[in-house]
C-alpha cells in the first residue's frame, strides 16, 4: 500500500481502481476489499455507493464527489476547488492579455468556472460558475433589470478592470442600447443648476459630445474583441446621429451599411437615415413661410433633401422594403422644406385618400367617408402623423388647410388629435393673425382654443399656449379676458411652487448617500429640481411680459391708463421688476417697487426680422420630437 501526503492534494478514485493526485501518475492498482482500508485521515468507500458516484476523502475531513468519466461532472465546492487551485498554481500578475484561455482562467478576477479537475485527466465537465460580486456579473443584472444608469456605472467599472472580454456580443448591444438619446439629449437631462443656484439649459451641441464619445467607448469595445455591429445596433446610431443633427456621422455610418453584404436595411433603417439628414417637425418649427423664406429653401440645400428622400423612398421600392407611416410623415416633412404643397397634396390622395382642394367643399360631410387604410396596416396614420400635416401647411402659410386636414384625417381614421399638433395649428394662427402679413382673422386664436378646450378634446394647454391666447386678447384690447386666462395661469405657478417646496424636501433625504441607488435617485432629484426651477423663472417671465403689456397699453384710451393702469399694477406686481414705467397724456410715470422685487426675466421672444423664428428663448418644442 502506498504511502499518502494528505496535506495539498486531492485525490481521484477511477473505476478502475487507481487512486491518483490530480495531475500526478496514478498509483498502482487497489486490490478489492471487503471493508474500506483506513488510511489515516483519508478513508475509500465502497465504489458501488450512491448510483455510481465515488466518495473521495480530502484534507481536513473534506469531501469532494466526482462522476465517473464520461459523465457530466459537477463541482460542488467553489472554495475548495478555489483554495486547490491556489495551491497548484499560484495567481500571476494582471495582465491584459486575453490570447490564451489559461491566461485568462489565472487572471485574477476571473469569474468564469473555477475548477481544480482536468478535463483532460478526468474527462469531466467543468460548469461555469460566476461571482456575485463581480463588475460582469452586476452589469448582467443591470441589463436584466433595464436600469440604463447601472448599465454605463457598471459597464465602465469592466472596462476599467480590462475584464470586457468576458462580455458577449449580445451584452455588447444591450449595453449600446441602453445609451438612448432622449435620456441624454432631450430637454429634461440637459437642465442643470448654476453656481448661482439658477436653472440653467445645455445647448444640445454640448450635450451630445459626451453622448457621442460613450457611443464611441461601446462600439471599440465591440471592435476591438472581434464583433461586428448589427443592423439594430446600426439604427441606434443612426437614431442618436438625428438626435443631435450630426449629418456627417449619419453618413458615414450609412456608408458603412452599404459596404456590408451581409446587412440588410430595413424600414427602420431607411427613416432613421432620412431623419438624420431633413430634420424632424422640431427642426426649424418656428419658422414662418414668407417671401424671404421662400426665395432661401428654394435653394441647392432645400431641393436636395426633397431629392434626397424621394430617392431614398425609391430605393426602398426597387429593394421590398416596406414603408411606413413614418417614411411618409418624412417624405411630406421634406417637400415642406422646399414649399412644394402641391406634392404634398398628391401625396395625401395617394396614400391615404385624402383630397385637399375638395376638403372645403364637402364640409357636410367631414369625416364620413370610410377609411381607405385599415387599422392594421403599417401605413395607417398616427398622431406624429397629424402633428406633421399641422406644421407643414402652417409654415407654408396656409393655416386653414392645416385645419381641415387634421380635423379630416382625425375623425375618418380614429386618430385622436395629439398635444404637438394642437401647439402647431395654435402657434401658426396666431402667427397669421399678426404683422407683417395678417392672413387670418383676428379671433381664429380664440375659436382654435374654445374648440381645444371644448369635447371631445378636452385638452390641457401649456403655458406656451396661454402665451398665444393672452397675447392675442391683448392685442385686441380685450383686457377683461385677458386677466381671466393670466388667472388660470397662475394656477399652474402655484402647483409648480408646491412641486419645487416637495423636491427640495426629497433632495435633502437623499443628500449624503453613498449607494448607486440612492446616489442615482439624488441625480434625478436634483435634475428635476433643476427643471422646476427654470421653470418658474419661464412662467414668471412669460407673466411679466404680459402685465407689462398691459400696461403699456397700446391702443388704448386716456381714461384706461388713468385708471386701469394702477389697478394692473397693483394686482400683479409679483410679476413685474424693480419698477414699472408707463405712459400717460402729459409724459410717463416711473413705479419704483422696492429692491427686493428686482429679477431678471427670460427672453419670451426675440424675433428681429420676420423671416427669423416666431419663438426662442424661454419657448420650448421639446415635446414635439
Amino acid at each position: 500500500m502506498p504511502t499518502t501526503k494528505p496535506v495539498g492534494n486531492i485525490f481521484f478514485l477511477f473505476p478502475n481502481g487507481q487512486l491518483s493526485p490530480n495531475g500526478s501518475a496514478p498509483f498502482p492498482p487497489i486490490p478489492p476489499l471487503t471493508r474500506p482500508p483506513k488510511l489515516g485521515f483519508f478513508q475509500v468507500e465502497n465504489p458501488l455507493l450512491m448510483n455510481g458516484l465515488h466518495f473521495v476523502p480530502i484534507s481536513a475531513s473534506k469531501r469532494f464527489r466526482v462522476c465517473p468519466p464520461g459523465t457530466r461532472g459537477r463541482v460542488l465546492s467553489l472554495r475548495l476547488a478555489h483554495s486547490a487551485q491556489s495551491a497548484t498554481h499560484p495567481a500571476p500578475l494582471p495582465s491584459q492579455s486575453v490570447a490564451s484561455e489559461r491566461s485568462k482562467r489565472n487572471a485574477p478576477g476571473y469569474s468564469r468556472a473555477f475548477s481544480a479537475l482536468d478535463a483532460s485527466i478526468t474527462g469531466l465537465t467543468p460548469i461555469i460558475i460566476y461571482r456575485r460580486d463581480t463588475p460582469v456579473r452586476k452589469l448582467l443584472q443591470a441589463i436584466e433589470n433595464r436600469s440604463d444608469l447601472a448599465i454605463w456605472h457598471y459597464f465602465m467599472q469592466v472596462c476599467s478592470q480590462g475584464l470586457t472580454y468576458q462580455l458577449s456580443a449580445g451584452e455588447f448591444s444591450s449595453v449600446l442600447l441602453s445609451l438612448r438619446p432622449r435620456r441624454y439629449l432631450s430637454l429634461r437631462p440637459r437642465h442643470y443648476i448654476d453656481e448661482y443656484g439658477r436653472g440653467q439649459v445645455h445647448k444640445v451641441s454640448h450635450s451630445f459630445k459626451e453622448f457621442r464619445s460613450r457611443l464611441r467607448i461601446v462600439t471599440q469595445a465591440m471592435q476591438r474583441h472581434g464583433y461586428r455591429l448589427g443592423i439594430v445596433e446600426y439604427c441606434h446610431l443612426l437614431d442618436c446621429a438625428r438626435a443631435g443633427s450630426d449629418m456627417s456621422m449619419a453618413d458615414d455610418l450609412w456608408r458603412q451599411i452599404v459596404a456590408r453584404e451581409d446587412l440588410t436595411p430595413d424600414t427602420w433603417t431607411y427613416n432613421c437615415y432620412v431623419a438624420a439628414k431633413i430634420g424632424t417637425i422640431a427642426t426649424e418649427r418656428g419658422v414662418r413661410m414668407s417671401q424671404w423664406t421662400m426665395q432661401s429653401r428654394r435653394t441647392v440645400t432645400a431641393k436636395r433633401m426633397q431629392v434626397l428622400a424621394s430617392h431614398m423612398y425609391a430605393q426602398m421600392i426597387r429593394e421590398a422594403v416596406h414603408p411606413n407611416s413614418m417614411t411618409f410623415d418624412l417624405l411630406t416633412i421634406a417637400m415642406s422644406r422646399a414649399g412644394d404643397i402641391g406634392s404634398i397634396k398628391e401625396l395625401l390622395m395617394s396614400v391615404w385618400g385624402v383630397n385637399v382642394n375638395g376638403l372645403a367643399k364637402s364640409d357636410n360631410n367631414l369625416g364620413s367617408e370610410p377609411p381607405t387604410v385599415s387599422p392594421d396596416s403599417v401605413i395607417y396614420p398616427t398622431q406624429h402623423t397629424l402633428a406633421t400635416f399641422s406644421m407643414c401647411f402652417g409654415a407654408n402659410n396656409n393655416i386653414e388647410t392645416a385645419i381641415r386636414v387634421v380635423d379630416h384625417v382625425s375623425r375618418r381614421y380614429k386618430v385622436p388629435i395629439s398635444l404637438p399638433a394642437w401647439i402647431n395649428l395654435l402657434n401658426w394662427t396666431y402667427a397669421l393673425t399678426r404683422p407683417p402679413a395678417r392672413v387670418m382673422p383676428a379671433q381664429s386664436v380664440l375659436e382654435i382654443w374654445e374648440i381645444m378646450r371644448a369635447p371631445p378634446y378636452n385638452v390641457g394647454p401649456t403655458i406656451e399656449m396661454y402665451d398665444y391666447l393672452v397675447r392675442s386678447l391683448i392685442s385686441r384690447q380685450y383686457v377683461s379676458p385677458a386677466e381671466d386666462k393670466m388667472k388660470e395661469a397662475v394656477e399652474m405657478y402655484i402647483d409648480l411652487l408646491r412641486r419645487s417646496v416637495d423636491l427640495e424636501k426629497k433632495y435633502h433625504t437623499v443628500l449624503g448617500e453613498t449607494d448607486l441607488d440612492t446616489a442615482a435617485q439624488k441625480t434625478e432629484v436634483l435634475k428635476e429640481v433643476a427643471v422646476v426651477k427654470r421653470e418658474l423663472h419661464r412662467f414668471r417671465s412669460m407673466m411679466r411680459r404680459w402685465v407689462e403689456l398691459l400696461i403699456l397699453g397700446k391702443g388704448m384710451n386716456t381714461e384706461y391708463t388713468r385708471r386701469k393702469v394702477p389697478e394692473v399694477v397693483a394686482a400683479w406686481a409679483h410679476f413685474l421688476g424693480g419698477k414699472a414705467i408707463y405712459t400717460i397724456d402729459s409724459g410717463y410715470i416711473v413705479l419704483e417697487l422696492g429692491r427686493e422685487s428686482e429679477w431678471t426675466s427670460l427672453p419670451i421672444r426675440r424675433r428681429k426680422r420676420p423671416w427669423t423664428p416666431l419663438g426662442t428663448g424661454a419657448k420650448e418644442v421639446d415635446y414635439l420630437d
